[in-house]
């Protein structure tokens, strides 16, 4: 339901339609933006993505149910000895001196990751229908 009230003279709030804009529009394009160059700078392993990444950790946890679960663990990732290390310039020179080492994602992450987004896909549809 909108927030948009006709007013006694025929005019409608637009402090109404503001708030819907906020919140329904911006603040997500924002989050979005924010995820979306925040991961490039995680692959990239920048700094700077490291720390946009804490960010989104520490955001998640206040996303009730599964946020809590997700941001815990990926501030456990950003911040334990391991994620220190693979933001360090010590890191970088390995990877400069090892070109033809590569990581591979393993063929159950592609299996699991296709069966989350098929659940998600099947909770949309169900909740329209």
């Amino acid at each position: 339901m909108s927030n948009l009230q006709r007013r006694a003279d025929g005019w409608v709030s637009v402090a109404g339609l503001v708030g819907d804009l906020l919140v329904g529009l911006i603040l997500p394009m924002a989050m979005a933006l924010l995820l979306f160059f925040g991961g490039r700078g995680l692959r990239k392993l920048t700094p700077w993505g490291r720390v946009v990444g804490i960010v989104v950790g520490v955001v998640g946890l206040a996303a009730i149910p599964v946020g809590p679960i997700l941001g815990i663990y990926i501030l456990y990732l950003l911040l334990s000895k391991k994620g220190k290390m693979v933001f360090s310039p010590a890191y970088k020179e390995v990877m400069a001196a090892t070109p033809e080492v590569k990581y591979k994602t393993s063929i159950w992450l592609w299996v699991v990751l296709g069966l989350v987004i098929l659940l998600l896909l099947f909770a949309v549809f169900s909740s329209v229908m």
